[in-house]
């Protein structure tokens, strides 16, 4: 850190910092994560990298919901879909999307969250992009969860609702709550 500071280099320093973040997430420090996380995130919002601002934001949410703090990590999803949003980054708001439909799940909402994983189906449909076998495996559970929750006629509706969302509509849908 010292030589990023040195050089004023304080995007190098950000990035270095959730860099050190990932680390302590890897190794079950959450603790030390969040505050370089945060760390990391003020550097961003300083400089004003949008980029970093959505990615250490995921990671924020990624953190809580490590921690079941599922609304909190809800509310950091929220604002890094806004970011991911504005940036027209749509594999970003995709997995921001995902992540906030296994938050509704956890909060009980399980139509919220078929509406939310319809929506980023759409977007990685779109995008020609898949999920890894890791993260298929976790959206498939959260789906599976939200189903079970749901007599069939809802759980096709809310789906349907799901897909038929741009991404501007898919942002509005989150900002309601």
């Amino acid at each position: 850190m010292d030589a990023f500071r040195a050089a004023r280099d304080f995007r190098g320093m950000a990035v270095a910092l959730t860099g050190l973040g990932d680390v302590a997430a890897a190794q079950g420090d959450l603790t030390e994560a969040r505050r370089l996380y945060e760390e990391s995130l003020k550097e961003f919002q300083r400089i004003g990298d949008l980029w970093g601002v959505a990615g250490v934001l995921r990671d924020l949410g990624d953190l809580a919901c490590r921690g079941h703090n599922h609304l909190h990590a809800a509310a950091l999803y929220k604002d890094a879909l806004a970011v991911f949003h504005k940036l027209g980054h749509r594999r970003g708001m995709a997995v921001v999307l995902e992540h906030l439909a296994a938050c509704a799940c956890y909060d009980n909402r399980p139509g919220r969250a078929l509406k939310l994983a319809g929506a980023a189906a759409v977007m990685r449909e779109n995008l020609g992009i898949s999920l890894s076998p890791a993260e298929q495996e976790e959206l498939d559970q959260t789906i599976s969860r939200a189903r079970g929750k749901l007599p069939e006629a809802e759980q096709t509706k809310a789906w349907a609702e799901g897909r038929a969302m741009t991404a501007d509509r898919a942002l509005e849908f989150v900002q309601r709550g």
